[in-house]
């Protein structure tokens, strides 16, 4: 189908745009020349090279000999990426590392480019001028939390880009389109499954059942063989990896490590529960209301941040009560370019939670300057406050948008 000229122009701006805000991150993060470059990619280059071999990565001794073979290194933690990862892991190792690492930092960088290309998309449809758009970018893009996952060979930008693309293509009805998101999304579940969850009660069924038959059939071929083995070997793997100092609730932002800090038991279990019944009750209220908040009567009404931002609540109660690494906060991406390109009151009442959680680091090291306490802890208790702020902001702001009265209305 081609495009008319105003089109073109519009989708031409919007590419330029996008491609600008994604320059920052990828500079910080590409170019990151620590130990920690291309961590986390090296666990999906080895499974996938089990893969190859026609074993499974879930077998401790034959993924910990091609670790050691593959990367020189002593053993670490045991490979805790579901099954359905067989996708990316099997095409990158058929290259070699040194292509191979990059070609993971390429997917990555068009998933930002992807998220935000979409959300610019969405807020254009919402009559949202192209200077708040551009600013939006240029600051979503900027979040510490996507130089991480580029810095870490992470797939968590890839999972929200994929959360993103099946927003964005259910409520055009391109439910194929949507369905390839979700099983992207997939790939991290811990992080989006609350918004997918959201996603399938509000949106229908349709686009979720094609994205869970294509994840059952990914993860069938990552199994290969007897589902009750690779159960057990599995929930051995995800033993290992809870147990891992950088996986512990001190180690992690949200509810959960604040509960540890209180010396209270299964921190991590106790703010899983409390995130469902959250998400169990924000579903239930806001089914009730006769207007949703991204319907064409909100957008009608001027409601351009619900517009761009209708899975805000489910990514803030995931951020607060879900144990996450500072690097998953890419999920709030979404939220953040929404906030930016909302009018400025609201932008205000967000900002103190938006600061927190788009740089905790640097935040941190002004902290650091007055309290005695370690960089990396700071920046965890700043990442920590700015969710569970961000959190109560945005539950009072959408009880609003949905034309509720509630005492929150006089300060948003």
């Amino acid at each position: 189908m081609s495009l008319s000229a105003d089109q073109f122009r519009v989708f031409a701006l919007l590419t330029l745009i996008s491609a600008a805000a994604v320059i920052f991150p990828a500079w910080r993060g590409l170019r990151a020349d620590v130990p920690q470059r291309h961590f986390d990619a090296r666990w999906l280059y080895v499974a996938g090279k089990c893969w190859l071999a026609g074993d499974s990565p879930y077998q401790r001794e034959v993924f910990f000999d091609r670790w050691e073979n593959l990367t020189g290194t002593p053993r670490r933690a045991q490979f805790a990426y579901p099954p359905s990862t067989v996708v990316i892991a099997v095409p990158l190792a058929l290259l070699d590392w040194s292509v191979a690492r990059f070609t993971l930092d390429f997917g990555n960088v068009f998933s930002l480019f992807l998220i935000l290309f979409l959300l610019s998309r969405s807020a254009i449809d919402c009559g949202v001028s192209t200077r708040r758009i551009a600013i939006a970018c240029i600051i979503a893009g900027s979040t510490a939390s996507n130089a991480m996952v580029l810095t870490l060979g992470q797939l968590t930008l890839i999972a929200v880009g994929g959360l993103t693309l099946a927003d964005f293509c259910i409520r055009r009805n391109h439910h194929i389109l949507a369905g390839v998101g979700i099983a992207l999304a997939a790939f991290k579940l811990h992080v989006t499954g609350i918004c997918l969850l959201y996603l399938a009660v509000r949106r229908g069924w349709k686009a979720p059942v094609i994205g869970a038959g294509l994840v059952i059939v990914a993860a069938l071929v990552g199994i290969g063989g007897n589902i009750t083995e690779f159960m057990s070997r599995y929930s051995s793997c995800l033993a290992e990896y809870r147990v891992a100092s950088a996986n512990q609730p001190q180690a992690l932002v949200g509810l959960p490590r604040l509960l540890q800090a209180l010396g209270i038991q299964r921190p991590t279990l106790i703010g899983a529960l409390l995130g469902l019944l959250m998400a169990s009750l924000c579903l239930y209220l806001r089914l009730r209301d006769p207007v949703f908040p991204e319907s064409p009567t909100a957008a009608k009404a001027g409601n351009t941040r619900s517009c761009t931002d209708s899975l805000g609540p489910p990514a803030a109660i995931t951020a607060a009560f879900v144990p996450l690494h500072i690097y998953d906060l890419v999920l709030l991406v979404p939220m953040v370019f929404a906030t930016i390109s909302s009018p400025l009151r609201r932008l205000l009442v967000f900002l103190p939670g938006l600061i927190c959680v788009l740089r905790p680091t640097n935040v941190a090291r002004i902290l650091t300057q007055v309290h005695n306490m370690h960089p990396q802890e700071a920046a965890g208790w700043v990442a920590t406050a700015g969710s569970l702020y961000l959190l109560v902001v945005v539950l009072i702001s959408a009880r609003r948008d949905t034309g509720a009265q509630t005492p929150g209305d006089a300060l948003l």
